[in-house]
């Protein structure tokens, strides 16, 4: 069970593992849960990537429940997508993973613009965050505590990223 999956694919499986559904459920439950604020899973990529899994024997599409040419595939993971879904979990929960996020690199070469520009473009990154917070809290709700678990991480990422705006600010020259 040496299977590697990318992010996407994980989510999709995750999601799966719940309950089995067919491309358009996903797509709810994706909106619902906000998810699009925390992976990168387009639209447009959900039937690909369960197309992706399928072929490698990590889901199957179930049987239809009716006949007829709108019938909707429903998908589920098989024993080894069960399997593999479990240690990816265990090892995503148990382990950092590093995060390369493009700030840095836009930091690195602070030195190559204007310090003003800079400066504005650190504090449109700042209303940026701060919009981006409000439409996170926006999406709580009634929601299973693994679900809502994940709204706390993200608004901890968040407040931390504006402290840290806040702080660099200061040290690059704006008067607190």
């Amino acid at each position: 069970m040496s299977e590697n999956l990318t992010k996407a694919e994980y989510a999709i499986l995750g999601l799966l593992v719940e309950k089995p559904v067919h491309g358009y459920d996903l797509e709810r439950l994706i909106e619902q849960r906000g998810m699009r604020e925390w992976t990168e899973l387009g639209f447009s990529s959900i039937y690909y990537i369960l197309k992706k899994l399928e072929s490698r024997g990590i889901v199957c599409q179930l049987p239809p429940h009716k006949a007829g040419r709108n019938r909707k595939k429903t998908y589920a993971p098989t024993d080894d997508g069960r399997l593999i879904h479990q240690k990816f979990t265990l090892q995503f929960i148990s382990q950092p993973h590093a995060v390369y996020p493009a700030v840095l690199l836009g930091i690195a070469n602070w030195p190559s613009v204007e310090c003003g520009e800079a400066l504005d473009a650190l504090r449109q990154r700042r209303k940026s965050v701060e919009r981006t917070l409000a439409h996170i809290r926006t999406k709580r709700g009634f929601l299973p505590g693994f679900v809502e678990v994940q709204f706390d991480y993200s608004i901890g990422q968040l407040r931390a990223e504006l402290d840290w705006i806040e702080r660099s600010l200061v040290k690059l020259g704006e008067k607190p």
